[in-house]
C-alpha cells in the first residue's frame, strides 16, 4: 500500500522525519505454500517526490542538462504521468520548456544512481549590475 503525502518543516527537522519513516519495522502478513498464516518483518521505505530548483549560469546550460538527462514524462509500471500534466505544471510555474541539450558542450558529472529526472522546465534569470560594478546574472 502506498500514502502519498506532502510534509513541510525545518530543514533538519524532515531529516529526523525521513529518518525515521525509513526505519519502522512493520509486519508483512503472508500465507505458506500449506496455507498457514505467517508475518515478515519488513522495514517501511520512503520514497520522495521532489522538485528542486537548481540555479547555474546560463553558459552551463547544456553541461547540466547533459548531466542530468532530463526525462520528459514520468512512467513506470504503475503510474504515467503524461507530457501533457508536465506542459500544465511547467505553465503554472511560469517555466519555458527545457531546450535539447548540444551534446558537444560536455557534461557536468552529476551523482544520480538509482534516481529518476523528470524535467518540469527552465526560468531566465535577468541580468543585474550591483555596485561593485559587475553586471552579471542576479542569480
Amino acid at each position: 500500500m502506498h500514502l502519498v503525502f506532502g510534509a513541510t518543516g525545518i530543514q533538519h527537522e524532515l531529516e529526523l522525519f525521513a529518518k525515521y519513516m525509513q526505519t519502522r519495522d512493520l509486519l508483512l502478513p503472508y500465507k505458506d505454500k500449506e496455507g498457514k498464516d505467517g508475518n515478515l518483518l519488513m522495514q517501511s521505505q520512503l520514497r520522495p517526490i521532489q522538485f528542486y530548483d537548481f540555479v547555474f549560469p546560463r553558459g552551463e546550460l547544456h553541461r547540466v542538462l547533459n548531466g542530468l538527462k532530463p526525462e520528459n514524462q514520468m512512467k513506470s509500471d504503475n503510474c504515467k504521468l503524461p507530457t501533457s500534466y508536465i506542459s500544465i505544471l511547467r505553465k503554472a510555474l511560469k517555466l519555458k520548456k527545457i531546450p535539447a541539450p548540444d551534446l558537444s558542450k560536455g557534461a557536468i558529472p552529476i551523482y544520480k544512481n538509482n534516481v529518476r529526472i523528470v524535467g518540469i522546465g527552465i526560468r531566465d534569470d535577468k541580468d543585474m549590475s550591483f555596485p561593485n560594478g559587475l553586471t552579471h546574472e542576479g542569480i
